[in-house]
């Protein structure tokens, strides 16, 4: 299973152009919730917070520890601490290992979507009702981002969760791409510019559905 081809998933990038941004202020609830109500409309934002505070911190720590290792041994060969057959011996090791960490990375995705979806579950009506309280519905008009319904919004919050620690490793390890490329062409999805890459871990398929369609040419 393949994740998005880069070209696509960077359509998502729109998100982070509204992330923050005030938008259109709600209007005056046309039916008034209950206290209850309000509180489980308050508890569902939290879970989403703490769901994906879960998802990143595991995949950061995940995928660190991948590149980590790698750009290691690297910098051995480069450095003549190692043979090149040490180094092809520790790197089917480490080829391993990362497989396994992308494969947790997926059922962590699963995790993340099934526990937004459960503390949503008894709300959704009323997230996604016409008052629009917590006006996810209102960001996805003025952004052009799918988060009008709980499922576009469970991908919307996965997929750009998951982008983000793609992009923060990218920063703090330069060298993530070549590591990547060195453990074989299934651990990196390259597009058009052969310099810019992301992971290639596949995701839940629920997140798959954050990516907008282009816009028109």
């Amino acid at each position: 299973m393949q994740r998005h081809t880069l070209s696509t998933l960077l359509v998502g990038a729109a998100f982070f152009t509204m992330a923050g941004c005030k938008i259109s202020p709600p209007a005056a609830p046309t039916t008034l919730m209950t206290e209850e109500q309000v509180a489980a409309v308050a508890d569902y934002q939290t879970a989403i917070k703490k769901e994906g505070a879960k998802f990143i911190n595991f995949k950061l720590k995940k995928l660190e520890q991948c590149v980590d290792e790698v750009l290691e041994l690297q910098l051995r060969l480069e450095n003549q601490l190692i043979s090149q057959a040490q180094f092809d011996a520790e790197l089917a090791k480490a080829r391993a290992k990362c497989a396994r960490n992308y494969n947790q990375i997926t059922k962590a995705s699963t995790k993340l979507a099934d526990g937004i979806i459960k503390k949503c579950g008894p709300v959704e009506d009323l997230v996604f009702g016409a008052d629009d309280p917590l006006q996810f519905q209102t960001l996805s008009s003025e952004g052009g981002l799918p988060l009008a319904s709980l499922e576009e919004m469970v991908g919307s919050i996965c997929g750009i969760k998951e982008l983000l620690v793609d992009i923060a490793v990218g920063i703090e390890v330069p060298r993530m791409c070549y590591v990547l490329e060195t453990l074989g062409p299934e651990f990196l999805i390259v597009d058009d510019d052969p310099d810019f890459c992301v992971p290639n871990i596949p995701l839940d398929p629920r997140c798959e559905s954050f990516i907008a369609p282009p816009p028109p040419p």
